[in-house]
């Protein structure tokens, strides 16, 4: 069964896992006393199912060789980490003057900072880590042994975009069992994608994003400089939400406000720059046979 089929199915039997299991898991938690948003427990529960269809689907799927390959990397891996987290600083930063230029600043409590710098280097470091094994080390690379290295950074990016945009509308709990739950919040998560003014900008961004991370990894054939620069994004936004109102900023910088920043055409002409300079900032283009070996069935 080929790469890409195998992972999509281990997907689906994940969410409707989660779909099943996780009005279970709020009952319990209600039950307890513990109040926890029913979106958030579908989500974890969706990652968590995710985890164990990978780990039971790990040899058809040649996850041990995909990442490997994804760790095997550059000899100074910190530098290289370090590198695109330098990277994404600077773009962070240009969109963080084009806010003040624009009159979006506002008075920052620096006392703060030191007090909320480590949950931010913690999500930071998480996310980045996280999803730079899925979408790029598994699912970009996996996918480019079928499709090839372009359609497959086109195609993971998509996915990558999707995934992100696939979110519940409101933040609600449940205080009895109610088995039909999972199923009602699966299709106001995917409602969300309906929604043009909303899902398109963001869409887009988040599909430039992909592209940027995805051609990262695919010219340094690992995923640290990747990594480096996913965390970096994530940290940068913490702080450019620490110094800006959103509301005071044009579209063309803030984009929408659900998804402030990266849906703005700024973070666009950001991100494409970014795509244009990998390769001569990388110092080599990397040719399909530097992908991963195909893993066996």
């Amino acid at each position: 069964m080929p790469f890409t089929l195998r992972l999509a199915l281990a997907i689906v039997a994940a969410i409707a896992a989660a779909v099943v299991l996780a009005p279970l898991a709020a009952w319990v938690l209600a039950a307890a006393g513990v109040r926890f948003p029913f979106p958030r427990v579908f989500d974890r529960l969706v990652v968590v199912a995710t985890l164990a269809a990978l780990v039971v689907s790990k040899r058809q799927l040649g996850l041990a060789e995909l990442l490997r390959s994804g760790f095997d990397g550059p000899p100074r891996k910190l530098a290289s980490v370090l590198r695109g987290a330098a990277m994404a600083f600077a773009a962070m930063a240009l969109l963080l003057i084009l806010a003040l230029l624009a009159g979006g600043g506002r008075p920052v409590d620096w006392a703060s900072v030191p007090a909320d710098l480590p949950k931010w280097l913690l999500t930071a470091v998480t996310i980045a880590v996280a999803e730079e094994c899925f979408f790029r080390a598994i699912l970009l690379g996996g996918m480019q042994l079928e499709l090839g290295r372009t359609c497959a950074l086109v195609v993971s990016s998509i996915i990558y975009a999707g995934s992100h945009l696939v979110r519940p509308p409101d933040k609600y709990y449940l205080t009895s069992f109610e088995p039909g739950a999972g199923l009602r919040n699966l299709i106001a998560s995917a409602s969300q994608l309906a929604g043009f003014e909303a899902a398109v900008p963001a869409f887009v961004g988040l599909f430039l994003l992909g592209l940027v991370l995805g051609r990262a990894y695919q010219l340094t054939r690992s995923l640290y400089f990747s990594m480096g620069l996913h965390g970096g994004i994530i940290l940068g936004l913490h702080f450019w939400s620490k110094f800006v109102r959103r509301h005071k900023l044009p579209f063309w910088i803030v984009g929408n406000l659900n998804r402030p920043a990266i849906s703005g055409l700024a973070a666009w002409a950001i991100a494409l720059a970014m795509l244009a300079a990998l390769p001569y900032l990388l110092g080599a283009r990397s040719s399909d046979r530097d992908a991963p070996r195909a893993p066996s069935a």
